[in-house]
């Protein structure tokens, strides 16, 4: 009887946490659209499938396919696996490229403003 409690106990941490991975998961690829000022129509045709679909994804009320994660990470031109780490886990490297994939969707004046912004930030401070 008590194996069959810690199963059921078991499953239902197990679920919990699945709802908390999903929601996680949602949140981050409603961020990252939003960052990229994406609709979830643009991004429902970036990834060809319906925008309610990219909704429910951001809501946490449906799990993507590891196909589908291939395609969002593109999307964002992201590597897959950065997609479901935790914020707090990304690496240096990772930030990076995140941050030369926007670049790629700057114009020349908006890089040259973003690079104002940034010596500023860094060396005046204070």
């Amino acid at each position: 009887m008590r194996e069959e409690l810690r199963g059921k106990n078991t499953n239902k941490k197990s679920a919990v946490y699945a709802i908390n991975l999903e929601t996680r998961m949602g949140q981050k690829i409603r961020d990252l659209r939003q960052q990229y000022r994406m609709t979830q129509e643009g991004l429902a045709e970036e990834l060809g499938v319906h925008p309610s679909y990219v909704g429910q994804l951001e809501r946490g009320e449906r799990q993507a396919s590891l196909q589908t994660l291939q395609k969002i990470a593109h999307a964002f031109s992201l590597p897959p696996d950065e997609l479901i780490r935790e914020e707090e886990e990304q690496d240096k490297e990772g930030l990076k490229k995140r941050c030369l994939a926007l670049l790629d969707k700057c114009s020349p004046s908006q890089i040259y403003a973003l690079c104002e912004l940034l010596t500023a930030f860094i060396y005046k401070r204070g």
